[in-house]
């Protein structure tokens, strides 16, 4: 199984994600709590019970460091036997409500 991920917003999302960052930084810089971080490590984590289980998966997630920027992307691979394949098969079924996947990334807090 392969995963590509691009991080990206819309331009209303983007917008109001500045915005936001503004005013934290102002409020920040008000108390004094603002300094230059070192560069910090982007996580990019799957989330899966059956990719996460060393008999369906034997190998594991292989993931590599989230997106920096929007635009970037992020790649992950697992190899998976074939009755983990087929689980995880069925839950991506259009009439399953909930997969068992999910991506968890955070980002480096700008200063």
């Amino acid at each position: 199984m392969h995963f590509l991920m691009e991080w990206s917003l819309t331009p209303e999302q983007e917008t109001d994600l500045k915005a936001k960052l503004n005013t934290v930084k102002q409020e920040l810089r008000s108390l004094g709590a603002v300094r230059r971080a070192g560069r910090r490590e982007r996580l990019f984590q799957i989330v899966s019970a059956s990719l996460s289980d060393k008999t369906l998966t034997p190998l594991g997630a292989h993931v590599g460091q989230g997106p920096a920027v929007p635009g970037g992307r992020a790649a992950a691979a697992a190899r998976m036997t074939a009755e983990g394949a087929q689980l995880m098969a069925a839950t991506l079924e259009k009439s399953r409500s909930i997969a068992d996947v999910s991506i968890a990334s955070t980002m480096p807090t700008p200063c």
